[in-house]
């Protein structure tokens, strides 16, 4: 049985990789598992908040993390029915302990 998994995975690239599923609906089968670093696993999840920014989908994690936001600020933005671009694009306030 390892055979069958290691001639379809192939071996773990380094210590720093899990196994994890592309589909996380679906089962640990050949087909829908792949190697990923820590940061990809907890990323696919079914509770993950995906926004769609140039055409691509990425997690507002990332989102926030490339525009130099912190993730509550996006997501509160978000949530109150800014779209992306003005989330992304709204300076933060200053002289505020809580940034909005």
């Amino acid at each position: 049985m390892f055979d069958n998994f290691l001639s379809d995975m192939g071996t773990r690239p380094s210590l720093e990789y899990t196994l994890g599923r592309q589909n996380n609906d679906g089962n640990y089968e050949p087909g829908n598992v792949k190697w990923e670093v820590d940061g990809e696993q907890r990323s696919n999840t079914s509770k993950t908040r995906l926004v769609r920014v140039n055409g691509e989908y990425i997690t507002v994690t990332e989102c926030a993390r490339q525009n130099n936001l912190p993730t509550s600020t996006l997501c509160r933005r978000l949530d109150s029915g800014c779209t992306v671009e003005d989330a992304i694009t709204r300076p933060l306030q200053q002289g505020k302990k809580l940034i909005s």
